[in-house]
């Protein structure tokens, strides 16, 4: 599966989720460069700390973060 994301954002949260529900190859597109690493681990900390529930929510496995 493959996505594409304009203005994939500071924290990279669209794009990690995605890959989380198994989209192997994505296109992440931005007019200014606005990513902050210190946002991505915060989303990648938030996203395994719901990990549980978000595999409940989206009823199905996740890959592990």
């Amino acid at each position: 599966m493959r996505a594409y994301e304009f203005g994939a954002g500071w924290a990279l949260i669209g794009p990690l989720s995605l890959w989380a529900l198994g989209v192997s190859q994505q296109v992440l597109v931005d007019v200014n460069a606005h990513l902050r690493f210190e946002l991505v681990n915060h989303s990648l900390a938030q996203l395994a700390r719901h990990h549980e529930a978000l595999e409940e929510r989206a009823g199905r496995s996740l890959r592990p973060g």
